[in-house]
């Protein structure tokens, strides 16, 4: 049972939110306390290299706000006092649920620690007798994409947290100092069996209550899946889509709201109808009315507005018949960013070029304009193409030689910005969406880098690798490339099992 508290999922290395304020190093002789680090420090030498980082002036608990320390399991319980100042505070929403993972953090909606008042991508640091001992990161929000984090401080329970260590060698929650303080200070403690067996059961009636509100979630996704078969008639499925829709947002919102514009925001955007057009230019305008002097925050707005937009475009397809595309329907997603064609017999919907950064780029920071900027340029290339995606029912809608390009600025993105999720993360998964198809992991018939009667590599694929190899050596995928390239040279360009195995090796996750 004590495994369980033991041993944590921790989460992506991406942000730290924390304020910027004039600092101080604390001296003080017989004292333990945890700070937070400040957001510059943390993004120029990331969460673990501990001596660098730049303390906040105060910190966020000290020994005396500490009942106990079960030394085992590195759980730390609060004192009673300690307990009701934080729950006698001004409440903030975004505390008030949560979810429990298999391991027992508490997962609030901007993530963090309730009892720290703390947002996920924040790091604090351990600092014994004046002395830095480690640092680390918190818990991330529901739904968020695991990471690989070292250390991790999160809640357990109204008046306990527990500290992680996911690492390899030496754990530093052992360090003597840290032990050394809590015995003198009479505060170690031994978590009885008992005890144990009663806390753990309390996480796992949690973790099964949380599991339970995604179920009609799940069900209407699983439906979905079949659903050519699963419904009667066009109406059902289209009720089925958008009920699935309308969760996905909800949830989406949910895990990364933040600040009361962005509650509110998300509010009135759950009120709207993600199967009509025009609703994004109602959308776009609650964006304006809400938008704040903090860019990020208006970024974290504009990302579920993004969200949304996208929706939007993506049920064009489904929600709509091919002979209910008329004119003045064509008209109205264009007047609100999208471009609709039903040339070739089928509906396509993107998105209109430029359309994000005219309606928000003074609302927005430099580097979600940045992001922008790209997410034109791909949008561009579709609309001169006429296509609604980059592959299609005929084969790929891009040169490859585009897709070279789109995989390098999209990763270059989340490579030069890792601090700014979700967008990072939202460029990494459009440049491996993309790289898919250059590489020949998504494959297609006929296919567009195999000539069909030899299986060689066609000369244009040849020649989009040699670009991207030459002109994206920073990127995080250029290994692939490279490798993949020798690969290929080494078997006369010649498409074989060697080939097969290296594209089903591949992955992405280790190159990011």
């Amino acid at each position: 049972m004590k495994k369980i508290i033991a041993v944590f999922i921790t989460f992506i290395l991406l942000i730290s939110v924390a304020g910027c304020k004039e600092t101080v190093e604390p001296a003080k002789a017989d004292t333990f306390a945890i700070y937070l680090a400040t957001t510059d420090s943390v993004r120029e030498y990331g969460y673990y290299d501990v001596e660098k980082l730049t303390l906040e002036e105060t910190p966020l608990l000290t020994g005396e706000d500490i009942r106990s320390y079960y030394w085992e399991e590195h759980i730390i319980e609060i004192t009673g006092s300690f307990s009701e100042k934080i729950f006698n505070i001004e409440p903030d929403s975004s505390y008030d649920t949560f979810d429990v993972d298999a391991n027992g953090f508490r997962q609030y909606q901007k993530g963090g620690s309730r009892l720290l008042g703390t947002g996920q991508y924040m790091c604090f640091v351990i600092v014994v007798n004046g002395e830095k001992i480690y640092s680390g990161t918190f818990p991330a929000s529901p739904m968020m994409p695991a990471g690989n984090e070292e250390i991790v401080l999160g809640d357990i329970s109204d008046g306990r947290m527990a500290i992680a260590y996911n690492g390899t060698g030496f754990d530093i929650r052992n360090s003597d100092a840290i032990y050394d303080y809590f015995n003198k200070s009479n505060k170690i403690e031994a978590m009885s069996g008992e005890a144990g067996d009663v806390l753990i059961q309390d996480l796992q009636n949690r973790l099964e209550a949380s599991l339970a509100k995604y179920e009609a979630l799940e069900e209407d996704y699983l439906g979905l899946s079949d659903k050519l078969e699963a419904f009667d008639d066009a109406v059902s499925q289209r009720d089925a889509i958008i009920r699935w829709q309308g969760n996905r947002l909800a949830i989406y919102m949910k895990e990364t709201q933040e600040g009361a514009a962005h509650e509110e925001f998300s509010r009135r955007l759950s009120s709207l109808d993600p199967t009509d057009p025009g609703s994004i230019r109602i959308a776009a305008d609650y964006l304006r009315q809400l938008a704040v002097s903090s860019k990020y925050e208006n970024d974290r707005m504009f990302n579920v507005f993004e969200e949304y937009y996208d929706a939007v475009i993506e049920g064009i397809r489904e929600y709509n018949r091919i002979e209910e595309i008329d004119s003045e329907f064509i008209a109205l997603c264009e007047a609100n960013g999208i471009i609709v064609s039903i040339e070739g017999g089928y509906i396509s919907a993107t998105a209109k070029p430029s359309y994000l950064r005219a309606n928000f780029e003074l609302l927005l920071s430099d580097i979600i304009n940045e992001y922008l900027i790209i997410r034109d340029n791909e949008a561009s290339l579709l609309k001169d193409s006429g296509a609604g995606s980059i592959m299609g029912r005929e084969g790929l809608n891009l040169a490859i030689g585009d897709l070279a390009d789109l995989i390098g600025e999209w990763g270059g993105f989340a490579k030069n910005y890792p601090y700014t999720f979700p967008f990072n993360l939202k460029a990494s998964e459009n440049a491996e969406f993309i790289l898919d198809i250059f590489i020949g992991r998504t494959q297609q018939v006929p296919s567009p880098l195999y000539n069909e009667a030899d299986s060689s590599l066609r000369q244009e694929a040849k020649d989009a690798y040699l670009k991207f190899i030459t002109e994206y050596r920073t990127s995080p995928y250029f290994d692939i490339i490279k490798d993949l390239y020798i690969l290929l040279e080494s078997n006369s360009f010649i498409f074989n099992p060697d080939i097969e195995e290296f594209l089903r090796r591949v992955d992405y996750s280790a190159y990011r």
